[in-house]
């Protein structure tokens, strides 16, 4: 336990990061409202009486 692993991380733009991160999560947005509501994935579970035919 004598040496210590040192990562050199460069710093980041904080507020750049933020403006980044903020702008593609609104495209995200935009592009779920293009895709048909059938394709996109359920969040919650769906149960049925009757067994799946495939």
């Amino acid at each position: 336990m004598g040496k210590q692993l040192s990562l050199l991380l460069p710093e980041i733009d904080r507020e750049a990061t933020q403006t980044n991160v903020e702008r593609e999560i609104a495209r995200y947005r935009l592009y779920c409202f293009s895709v048909p509501e059938e394709m996109l994935p359920k969040v919650t579970a769906t149960y049925s009486l009757v067994p799946p035919s495939n």
